[in-house]
């Protein structure tokens, strides 16, 4: 069935039915955004009290009235120097005590209490949202996590004669990268730009030097040769899978869960002396969609195989790509659900991915914890009987 395409706003209604009807998505209200802060108070405060009642509580008696006020101070302040990506993910010090700001998906789902956690999530997409202290600027769609803004989008439609070309020129030319909202990995961690047919994003916008990536499947998606664009959708919308699956809630929350990371790299640069000198250089990196769709298909065939489609023969080696390092966390994920014997080959075997994951992870990827949910699991296991 073929959508009527007629104007922006009726793509933008489009998009927003979707995500509220079948990808799991609230309505966010642009009267809770406060534009110095760049976040929803009301969401953040309600995601507290409904998930850490106790310590709301406990804050409540220490600070009184003046709650509020101090804990969004902190939270700013732990935003700007650490991050949205870390602060979703360990939460941020108050006080002495942390308040977690999203709970993902454990690895397996015997965790029925991490699983009841993940199920108070929300997400709320806002339409026509402030996005320039002081100036009538405002984004089309605002994707926001528990009142964190985690990603931006323009949406375009050739039917008003652009498209998603005249998106990125949009954020190219009209929005400040030093704005609350776009500051680099402190707010929205993702920008998009949309039109019906396609889809590209940036984590990080440098004015005319910001640099897009596509978000699409190809035109002959599965092929050698998928070409580019995207197929047509029952939507009408070439670009619906992204809507109706890519942002579907367990989807997203995945993808800012355990697909996400900040890089850091050193470069040699000039120093302007005629030198070099070497410079800290940070990447948030978003997955490419046929890097998504490759990493979940592998998941799921292992699931469904076990983990012998996976070289179960060959020895695990010290994790140096980005890919390896998926294909272990996938197999630790899978044998840690066997809850395997500690003697056993499976066992072993699980021992020493976890190790691998585990200094990789410490080595490279700094915003997570040592000791996953995998090797947490394992660790279970060595613990002395009595």
């Amino acid at each position: 069935k073929e959508v009527p395409q007629t104007n922006e706003r009726a793509f933008e209604s489009y998009v927003e039915t979707i995500l509220k009807e079948r990808s799991g998505w609230k309505s966010g209200d642009v009267a809770e955004w406060d534009e110095a802060r760049a976040l929803f108070p009301a969401r953040v405060f309600e995601f507290l009290q409904d998930t850490q009642a106790k310590l709301w509580t406990e804050m409540e008696k220490l600070h009184g009235a003046g709650l509020r006020e101090l804990l969004l101070n902190t939270l700013v302040k732990e935003l700007d120097l650490k991050g949205t990506l870390h602060i979703l993910r360990h939460g941020f010090k108050f006080y002495g005590k942390t308040f977690r700001l999203a709970y993902f998906k454990p690895a397996h789902g015997l965790n029925y209490e991490v699983l009841a956690m993940f199920g108070k999530n929300r997400l709320t997409v806002t339409r026509q949202v402030p996005c320039h202290p002081g100036k009538k600027d405002t984004m089309d769609l605002v994707f926001a996590l528990n009142g964190l803004p985690v990603a931006t989008c323009e949406l375009k439609n050739p039917g008003t004669g652009q498209n998603w070309r005249h998106a990125r020129k949009q954020y190219q030319r009209d929005r400040d990268p030093q704005a609350p909202l776009f500051k680099f990995k402190t707010r929205a961690v993702v920008h998009f730009a949309a039109d019906p047919d396609e889809i590209h994003m940036t984590t990080r916008l440098r004015r005319a030097g910001t640099h897009f990536l596509p978000f699409n499947r190809g035109s002959h998606p599965g092929e050698v040769q998928c070409g580019e664009g995207n197929p047509q959708h029952p939507s009408g919308y070439r670009t619906g899978y992204f809507w109706e699956e890519v942002l579907q809630f367990e989807s997203f929350l995945d993808i800012l869960g355990h697909f996400m990371f900040l890089e850091k790299r050193e470069e040699k640069v000039d120093d302007g002396k005629g030198g070099k000198q070497v410079a800290a250089r940070e990447t948030l990196i978003f997955p490419r969609y046929h890097q998504l769709d490759a990493v979940r298909k592998l998941v799921s065939g292992a699931e469904r195989e076990g983990v012998g489609c996976f070289a179960w023969n060959s020895t695990p080696r010290v994790i140096k790509t980005q890919d390896q390092y998926r294909r272990y966390l996938g197999e630790v994920e899978r044998l840690a659900a066997q809850d395997p014997d500690l003697d056993s080959a499976k066992g072993g075997r699980l021992e020493l991915l976890a190790k691998l994951v585990e200094d990789y992870e410490k080595a490279r990827f700094r915003f997570r914890k040592p000791g996953s949910v995998e090797a947490a699991l394992f660790s279970e296991k060595e613990k002395p009987e009595g």
